[in-house]
C-alpha cells in the first residue's frame, strides 16, 4: 500500500470514528434526558438560561456488635460513620430486646421470669426498648458509642452450669428524621 492510501485510509478511519463518536454522544444525552431548555437564534434573542442542579442523597452507615458476650467482658460498640444527612435532621440508632432482656436457652423465648434477666446500658444507663444508643446530628460525619451487658444479681441463680448457652436477639434501628 502506498503512502497516499495509507494516509487516506487513517484520515477516512479517524472520521468515521468521530462521527460514531458524535451520534453516540446524542443518544446518550437523550437516553439520560438531558432537555434543551431554548435554542438562542439570531431572529429570538441573544441570551438564553439553563438551570444547573445537583441533589445529594443522605448516606451514612452503621455498624453494631456482632455480638456482646456476657460470659466475656459484655460490651459491644455502635458506631456510625460516612453520616451525610440533610441539615437540620439527626441520624437516631435505638435498641429493642426480642426477649424482654431476658436471655433464655437456645435463645428462643420462653416463659418471662424464667429466663436470665440482663440489662444493657449506655454510659451506666439501663436502656429500655426504644431508647436511643447513638444520635447524630447533620454535619457530624461519625460517632460511636459503647455498650455493656450485665446480669442482674437477683437473677444469677438461674444460671446451670454443663454448658448451657442461652441469649437473646437485639434489634438495632436506624432512622434519619
Amino acid at each position: 500500500m502506498n503512502k497516499k492510501k495509507l494516509v487516506l485510509t487513517a484520515s477516512l478511519v479517524v472520521l468515521v470514528a468521530a462521527a460514531i463518536l458524535a451520534i453516540a454522544l446524542v443518544i446518550t444525552f437523550n437516553a439520560n434526558g438531558t432537555a434543551f431548555a431554548a435554542d438562542i437564534t439570531s431572529g429570538g434573542g441573544t441570551t438564553g438560561e439553563t438551570t444547573v442542579t445537583y441533589t445529594v442523597q443522605d448516606a451514612w452507615k452503621v455498624t453494631i456488635p456482632e455480638t456482646i458476650d456476657l460470659a466475656g467482658d459484655g460490651t459491644g460498640t455502635v458506631e456510625a460513620s460516612g453520616v451525610k444527612i440533610e441539615k437540620g435532621k439527626n441520624l437516631t440508632v435505638t435498641v429493642t430486646s426480642q426477649n424482654d432482656w431476658e436471655l433464655f436457652e437456645g435463645g428462643e423465648k420462653g416463659t418471662p421470669g424464667d429466663g436470665i434477666k440482663y440489662e444493657l446500658k449506655k454510659d451506666g444507663t439501663k436502656l429500655n426498648d426504644g431508647d436511643n444508643v447513638l444520635e447524630v446530628a447533620a454535619g457530624t460525619a461519625g460517632t460511636s458509642k459503647d455498650l455493656t451487658a450485665v446480669i442482674t444479681e437477683d437473677n444469677k441463680d438461674n444460671l446451670s452450669t454443663g454448658g448451657k448457652a442461652y441469649g437473646d436477639t437485639l434489634t438495632f434501628t436506624v432512622t434519619v428524621a
